[in-house]
């Protein structure tokens, strides 16, 4: 068991309600603001979109809690290249956090060459505390199950597009056909459609693959929420 329970969560909304229901749910006492003064004994960076205030929030964690593990979404920038952003003896492992993930049973990490085995312990027992199993990938934008359902929801957009289906007929098909937990449409709504477009332009721009070109509909539904949920915010 871990003793101390503070925990630190930085990053984005949804995402970062979700992570502290979750985990104040499992007993943690979490901490969404920086305090010098307490005792963090793990670190949680959830930011996707904003690549520039993940970097601030990365520097600015570490520059007060120089010893304290950090687990750090790395779908759209791998663990590697954060770490380039700090120094080399920050301990930093990568995340494939997406809203509605927690849901499922694994979490998936990657990992860096220099993660001590102090800090692997931390993660390690942390994991299982929250109920989760985990596995190693490689540390690639994008990550596996990430990428697999960004791009089920982009191919789903090319056949609304192009008018093969109704939203309602995609996810049923889906949902009967595969046994997903939700349809394509629907898991796009409930992940944040800005988010998919986030990490499918992350895989384009890293792979070149046209593979990863994002619907045209898709961008522009991702927009079009984003204008809105910026109107609701005023």
């Amino acid at each position: 068991m871990i003793d101390k329970k503070n925990l630190l969560l930085l990053g984005e909304e949804p995402l970062l309600n979700e992570w502290k229901s979750f985990c104040e749910m499992k007993g943690f006492d979490v901490v969404i603001n920086f305090h010098s003064s307490q005792n963090i004994f793990l670190a949680i960076e959830l930011s996707l979109c904003d690549v520039e205030k993940k970097k601030e929030n990365l520097k600015f964690l570490r520059s007060l809690y120089k010893n304290t593990a950090i687990l750090s979404s790395s779908i759209t920038v791998t663990a590697s290249e954060q770490l380039l952003w700090l120094d080399k003896e920050t301990q930093l492992l990568g995340i494939s956090a997406l809203p509605t993930f927690l849901s499922g049973e694994l979490i998936e990490i990657a990992s860096p060459t220099n993660v001590t085995k102090k800090t692997w312990d931390v993660v390690q027992t942390f994991v299982l505390q929250i109920g989760k199993q985990f596995s190693v990938v490689q540390d690639r934008v994008g990550m596996v199950l990430p990428r697999i359902v960004c791009m089920l929801v982009n191919e789903s957009f090319f056949a609304l597009q192009e008018e093969i289906a109704t939203p309602e007929a995609i996810d049923t098909a889906m949902k009967l056909g595969t046994n997903y937990p939700f349809g394509p449409i629907e898991w796009g709504e409930k992940i944040g459609y800005e988010n998919v477009v986030a990490v499918l332009s992350a895989l384009h721009r890293e792979l070149g693959d046209d593979r990863y070109r994002i619907s045209p509909l898709l961008r522009q539904v991702a927009l079009e929420k984003r204008i809105k949920n910026t109107t609701n915010d005023e």
